[in-house]
């Protein structure tokens, strides 16, 4: 074939463009999106992001507030209009720079008020205003807006605003400031909008604090975003061991550039340490003390009885239970009668604090010095008989006065002493039921008597078998009503005895105490008691009779709370599940926080608590198989899911391969039919020629 060289060009033979072809094909599957690898991406555009500000373009815009010469009560305003020409949404900021006061070189009549002759005064006394479309942004004095930036909004492209200043001088302000200017920049910048971005600062820990009070910690937070947010703030406390005490977290939804201040107030339950408080990465440091605080005993009262006209020495024992030393005011009353003492006590020290009173007449009397009470009779003295002139002799008496006594009766068994007519005892008495599970030590000098201050001659005991109910968590062993109700001076000693197969299981009997039912009040009160587990004896000081009990208050172990994280895992992943634990009982207590997933037991941990104790229990669990996986501990509902990677995608390549050889046959045979086409035209022309 003879071809002319503007007629011929060079073309690619049949196998060369089948196998481009297939390796365009291939390259197309390597580039699907799969585990083998994702595209590059090139860098991203800058946003068009264009201001107008009063006519003029710039990404930063400065416009200039000037005032001067002004007077008092004078005002104005001012406007600035803005738009955004950017083809893009953008953050509009605004900001206060280089601020200007400036003095006048006129200083009459000025100079009779002005002790700052080099300075201006004009900011000082100029109050601003900035709002835009009817919300202020930010007020205040023009010398206090240096450095203020303030997030005006979002503007989308082709929006326009309009900030307007107003400002004013108080009528008040004088002469001062006589032809001083005002001077400051105001730059607007239109930015690519933010995310909602926390910031914390100002992290107020106390450097002291005490246990039982609440502390309050404070931080700032602050969302330099763009757009409205929801934050989790988290406190963490940590003792000195590094053991974290406190975990809590505050949620807090925040306008772009809004700042509050968030608390945390906290009850520590333990003194004497120093604590550290973490909040987001900001840290601080608190020592945490017991309070100066009196504990009351010992109250004693001399002498019992007391004869009128005399005086009665009343005293009682301070102890200062707290960390530090403090001052206190201890007061004393009889009846109508008060005093008081002012006492500085050092940490752990003991004071005894003396009072006088005197007695004006016979009678009954309720002693108290700060909680303490006790009872004081004064009688009238004994007249010493004066002997008949010439002694001896004489004439009939009337006989031995009748005895008194105190009889304490327990299911039959009486057990007696001797007692005066104001109801002192003369004898000691020891009185035991005849099964040995109740005893009653009553002191010879105790006094007894009625809440009217009658002495009494009968004290009774009965088992109650259906005592008042009791708070939640609390069980009554064994109760017993002692009648009448009466009241004893100094307390006497209550010794009950209880069986161990009567306890709750798993209690500890160490925790045993005995309460006594306040029938004013239609409630429980616990006494302090001690508890012998040889001889399985509980026992109280008493200072009157009601009803008493044994009680077992139990651990009550709840569980708060339930998160699982996080929800979404590969196979294999690890998951962390974390419990919240709290003793709301009152007394330690253990028990097996167990985790069941989808209706199988997995884990299972044993925690031990103090009462009002916290705890965080945590579990790691992973799965191989893809699916939604259910979390349950005790009631409480969780979930996670793993989710399998997809794998490479085979049947794209095949497809792709048998696509491409398709197209290459195709392909192949339309050139070969090109071919043949262009023989035979060629053919013709040559045998035209010839």
């Amino acid at each position: 074939m003879i071809c002319h060289s503007d007629q011929c060009k060079k073309r690619p033979s049949v196998m060369k463009l089948a196998f481009l072809l297939l390796t365009s094909v291939m390259v197309f599957v390597a580039l699907s999106p799969g585990p083998v690898g994702v595209a590059a991406q090139g860098p991203e555009e800058e946003p068009d992001l264009r201001l107008l500000v009063d006519g003029k373009e710039g990404a930063e815009v400065e416009t200039y507030f000037d005032v001067g010469g002004l007077a008092p009560c004078d005002s104005g305003s001012g406007s600035i209009k803005l738009k955004n020409i950017g083809t893009d949404e953008g953050a509009l900021l605004f900001r206060i720079t280089d601020l200007i006061d400036e003095e006048n070189e006129i200083n009459e009549p000025e100079s009779a008020v002005d002790t700052t002759p080099d300075e201006g005064e004009l900011c000082d006394n100029l109050y601003v205003w900035l709002t835009t479309d009817g919300t202020t942004l930010g007020e205040g004095y023009a010398s206090d807006l240096e450095g203020w930036e303030q997030f005006i909004g979002l503007l989308p492209s082709g929006a326009e605003t309009t900030i307007q200043i107003i400002w004013s001088v108080g009528c008040d302000v004088g002469n001062i400031i006589q032809t001083d200017s005002c001077i400051f920049d105001m730059q607007f910048i239109l930015t690519s909008p933010l995310p909602p971005i926390l910031e914390l600062s100002n992290l107020q820990v106390p450097e002291k604090g005490y246990y039982c009070e609440s502390i309050d910690i404070t931080v700032d937070a602050r969302n330099v975003g763009h757009y409205p947010g929801d934050f989790d703030i988290t406190m963490v406390i940590t003792d000195e061991e590094g053991e974290v005490v406190v975990e809590e977290t505050v949620s807090v939804t925040l306008d772009p550039f809004k700042r509050v201040t968030v608390p945390f107030p906290w009850h520590p339950i333990e003194g004497g340490s120093i604590y550290t408080v973490t909040i987001n990465g900001l840290s601080g440091t608190i020592e945490v003390l017991r309070a100066p605080e009196l504990e009351y005993s010992n109250l004693v009262i001399s002498p019992r009885p007391a004869n009128v006209c005399h005086d009665v020495t009343i005293s009682a024992d301070v102890h200062n239970i707290g960390d530090e030393t403090g001052t206190f005011t201890v007061i004393a009353t009889v009846d109508g009668w008060s005093d008081s003492q002012i006492v500085t006590v050092d940490p752990c020290e003991t004071v005894t604090v003396d009072f006088t009173w005197h007695a004006d007449e016979a009678g009954s009397y309720t002693v108290t010095v700060g909680p303490l009470e006790g009872g004081l009779t004064v009688i009238e003295p004994t007249p010493t008989p004066t002997p008949p002139p010439g002694g001896g002799g004489g004439g009939g008496g009337g006989g031995a006065p009748p005895r008194l006594t105190l009889d304490v009766d327990m299911w039959g068994k009486v057990t007696s002493g001797d007692r005066t007519a104001f109801g002192i005892l003369l004898d000691t008495i020891e009185a035991l039921s005849d099964d040995g599970v109740v005893a009653l030590l009553i002191r010879e000098g105790t006094e007894v008597v009625d809440p009217e201050g009658n002495a009494i001659d009968l004290i009774t005991v009965e088992a109650v078998e259906e005592p008042p109910p009791l708070p939640p968590g609390s069980y009554a062993i064994d109760a017993y009503d002692f009648t009448p109700r009466c009241t004893f001076e100094p307390a006497v000693e209550l010794i009950m005895v209880y069986e161990e197969e009567a306890l709750p299981e798993g209690f500890d009997e160490v925790y045993l105490v005995i309460q006594y039912y306040r029938e004013d009040e239609g409630g429980w009160r616990e006494l302090p008691t001690v508890v012998d587990t040889f001889a399985n004896t509980v026992n109280s000081l008493i200072g009157h009779l009601t009803i008493f009990a044994i009680v077992a208050r139990v651990p009550e172990l709840t569980i708060t709370g339930l998160s699982v994280s996080p929800i979404k895992v590969d196979p294999e992943e690890e998951v962390t599940i974390t419990v919240g634990v709290e003793n709301t009982g009152a007394t330690p207590g253990s028990q097996a926080i167990e985790v069941w997933i989808e209706g199988e037991f997995e884990d299972s941990e044993y925690v031990t608590l103090d009462p009002g104790a916290v705890e965080s229990v945590t579990f790691t669990v992973s799965r191989e198989e893809s699916g939604t996986y259910r979390v349950a501990v005790d009631g409480f509902r969780g979930e996670f899911e793993v989710v399998a990677a997809p794998g490479f995608c085979w049947w794209c390549l095949i497809v792709g391969l048998l696509g491409g050889l398709l197209l290459a046959g195709a392909l192949a045979y339309l050139l070969l039919r090109w071919r043949a086409a262009e023989r035979k035209r060629h053919g013709e022309v040559t045998g035209g020629q010839l």
